[in-house]
């Protein structure tokens, strides 16, 4: 599918770059609130499940000041 093949490419992108970077990769976003209590796999799990757009965004500000997932791909759910 195209929506694949451009992602892809974004990622290969982005790998290239030479700076850091995290990307992450949520499945189904809620608007629910943030819970602070979510699974993050960087094996490339399932796209399956939901997660809250507050809660993506939490992980996503801890990374500013974090090291652990620098130059990884990340799936939270």
């Amino acid at each position: 599918r195209r929506e694949s093949m451009d992602k892809r490419q974004q990622d290969s992108r982005i790998r290239q770059s030479g700076l850091s970077w995290t990307i992450v990769e949520p499945p189904t976003l809620t608007d629910g609130p943030r819970t602070g209590r979510y699974r993050l796999d960087t094996a490339r799990a399932p796209m399956l499940g939901r997660v809250s757009r507050a809660d993506v965004a939490d992980f996503m500000l801890d990374q500013l000041d974090s090291h652990e997932f620098n130059n990884k791909s990340t799936v939270i759910y």
